[in-house]
């Protein structure tokens, strides 16, 4: 039994690091192969700012037309 919780036993940051890395791995491929916005495929950084700073102002009502 100690030798099997050696092997398994990682650290909390370790684990938070891992699926930290997991989550921007699964966003970088659906950013790369999805068709639809040509901004998230060329500046996938400030392709997520610019739709999250749209839904921010389109949600608190600031944007006038």
């Amino acid at each position: 039994m100690s030798g099997m919780l050696g092997v398994v036993s990682y650290g909390l940051g370790t684990l938070i690091g891992f699926g930290l890395l997991a989550f921007l791995v699964i966003v970088f491929i659906q950013d790369i192969t999805q068709k639809k916005h040509t901004v998230l495929r060329n500046y996938p950084v400030i392709g997520h700012l610019r739709y999250f700073l749209e839904k921010q102002a389109s949600t608190s009502g600031s944007i006038s037309s």
